[in-house]
């Protein structure tokens, strides 16, 4: 065998250098893409929630419409339900001092049909909300009738893909406390 013949077996063609070259800075350009792409969408995704969870918070610091929701609901009988148009949970429009009673409602129509209480509120991925004292920055929940005040459906840290949380500083019993709002999904949307 000649030292020709070994030179030429390794020897590496233009061409077959340039097409390589082409499909490797092809196949680096769409993942690049692909990236920058998930990437966008993630962060957009983010946005949104985050915007629903203070438009949310917005809605339940005001007294609802009818701004007395409360005095016709009862509990127990969902056919008074209908009668709320936006609910609400402050005592009116200019004060950010929380009414006991429709705080006791809220929660407890949320235990008895969330699908309800969702679709009154709009909000377009679910929710979870909770009243917290605030003492010398220790958090305490604020307990109504025994229990803990939540309202929603609580998100597991596992499965949930995007998350906003959203605290309105309240007065509840003539004391500060937090309104707590978390907006969540578990899948990712468009």
């Amino acid at each position: 065998m000649s030292i020709l013949n070994k030179w030429k077996r390794g020897q590496v063609w233009s061409y077959d250098l340039i097409v390589g070259s082409i499909l490797f800075v092809i196949a680096m350009g769409i993942l690049a893409f692909f990236w920058w792409s998930a990437r966008t969408n993630m962060s957009e995704n983010k946005d949104v929630v985050i915007q629903e969870s203070a438009k949310l918070g917005d809605l339940l610091i005001s007294p609802g419409i009818p701004t007395d929701w409360n005095n016709s609901v009862n509990i127990t009988n969902q056919n008074t339900w209908s009668s709320i148009r936006q609910i609400g949970l402050t005592e009116g429009w200019d004060t950010n001092v929380i009414s006991v009673d429709k705080l006791y409602k809220f929660s407890r129509m949320s235990l008895v049909n969330y699908s309800f209480v969702r679709a009154n509120l709009r909000p377009k991925y679910d929710f979870y909300v909770e009243l917290i004292y605030l003492n010398n920055s220790v958090e305490n929940n604020v307990i109504l009738n025994g229990t803990a005040v939540r309202a929603g459906k609580q998100y597991s840290d596992v499965t949930a893909k995007a998350v906003a949380k959203t605290d309105r500083i309240v007065v509840y019993n003539h004391s500060a406390a937090i309104l707590r709002l978390y907006i969540w999904s578990d899948y990712i949307w468009d």
